[in-house]
């Protein structure tokens, strides 16, 4: 049985980042099963969410995959976040509140620490 994966991130809005997120989990052996983006004109900021399964032996475990994700965000400057569809968290809501706290020029330590976005982990992190 595939195992179902969503990904969520949000950086400054330029050129190649579909095709970068796209062309990384196509690498991964990872199928775009569904994928949603827009752009902030105002804010200039990117906006993504990707469903995608895993298809082949080239897919790793999903804490390598975001360790690897990780080099390729850093490189967009991301706030992103990779979950098990699998496991019911409030994920939305807590990507949202950790983007509008970096919003507003407070550098969150969970950018530093994928996959741990939950408020819970977030509240005992400090910037």
């Amino acid at each position: 049985m595939e195992s179902t994966f969503s990904l969520l991130l949000v950086c400054p809005d330029r050129k190649g980042i579909v095709a970068a997120v796209a062309g990384f989990l196509s690498d991964h052996d990872a199928s775009i099963v569904e994928a949603k983006q827009f752009n902030d004109q105002l804010t200039r900021r990117f906006y993504m969410r990707a469903v995608f399964t895993s298809v082949g032996p080239k897919f790793v475990s999903i804490e390598q995959l975001r360790a690897e994700f990780a080099k390729l965000a850093n490189n967009y400057d991301m706030t992103w976040q990779i979950e098990d569809t699998a496991r019911r968290v409030r994920v939305l809501i807590d990507f949202l509140l950790l983007h509008m706290r970096s919003a507003n020029g407070r550098k969150s330590a969970a950018r530093a620490v994928p996959g741990s976005l939950r408020l819970g982990a977030r509240a005992q992190r400090k910037s």
